[in-house]
């Protein structure tokens, strides 16, 4: 199968499990669908993150060696929601070496306190900062002030369920 091919026939949930069949746990095929999701092709990076986000799930390790890249292109400007919800959406469940854990958490701090972010984005933020800021004191008192301000507000179920789990991750 020719991955990029495949997404430029169309975005369904059929091609992204074929996809996922396709790569499985071939560490080529998974760079090759990674240097789609990391090429200029919009169009193509938007549908590479469905089929990246469960293969990263179930293979942390395939994406291990590109944290660095994946915390850069989550922090450039213009991309389609899909690659920050995507990037977001493995980090939250990844243990992230420290080297990261500062540049990642201000970009998770600019999405949650950005009201127009989308609210998967921002909700994947809650998580991944909480479990970032837990190791740090200074990080978890910022951090649990930033939630309370949030948790005072009118929030959407998707934040208000992340802002609870937060606390309690926060908390204990």
């Amino acid at each position: 199968m020719n991955i990029q091919e495949r997404l430029e026939s169309g975005h369904s949930k059929t091609i992204t499990d074929q996809i996922i069949r396709y790569v499985g746990r071939d560490k080529e095929r998974f760079n090759e669908l990674l240097g789609i999701f990391f090429g200029k092709d919009k169009k193509l990076q938007q549908r590479a993150a469905w089929p990246l986000g469960y293969l990263a799930e179930g293979n942390p390790r395939l994406i291990e060696p590109h944290l660095k890249k994946l915390i850069r292109l989550l922090e450039q400007q213009g991309n389609h929601p899909a690659v920050a919800r995507c990037i977001l959406r493995i980090l939250q469940q990844y243990d992230m070496p420290e080297k990261y854990h500062g540049e990642l958490i201000d970009q998770c701090f600019k999405f949650i306190l950005d009201p127009s972010t989308p609210i998967a984005i921002r909700a994947y933020a809650i998580t991944t900062a909480a479990h970032i800021a837990a190791a740090y004191p200074e990080l978890k008192r910022e951090m649990l002030l930033v939630l309370d301000e949030l948790g005072h507000e009118e929030q959407p179920p998707a934040l208000r369920v992340r802002l609870k789990n937060a606390f309690k991750t926060l908390r204990t």
